[in-house]
């Protein structure tokens, strides 16, 4: 583990132990899955948030703040255009 790690793993302890116990047991799913996910990256991350609802409102919010312009609204998610034009027509977003 390199330097940086260790350090988002002794933050993320910090936190989560200095938690009350009722939010710590609500949480403890969440942090074992993230201490694994830090501590090896090519664990599969998956928490119980909607996952395509959500990559779908960023795109919304992409293209939003760059007046529709699919070249700008790729770069700022971090995908190739090809992949925003899959997305729009698989999540049903209109321009």
């Amino acid at each position: 583990m390199n330097e940086k790690t260790k350090e988002l793993v002794e933050s993320l302890n910090d936190i989560y132990y200095s938690l009350d116990s009722d939010l710590k047991k609500e949480m403890k799913q969440h942090y074992f899955k993230l201490f694994e996910f830090i501590t090896n990256p090519f664990t599969q991350l998956t928490l119980s948030i909607d996952g395509s609802n959500k990559k779908k409102q960023e795109i919304i919010v992409a293209l939003s703040n760059t007046q529709g312009n699919r070249a700008e609204a790729a770069k700022i998610l971090g995908i190739s255009e090809r992949t925003l034009y899959r997305r729009l027509i698989t999540y049903g977003i209109n321009l």
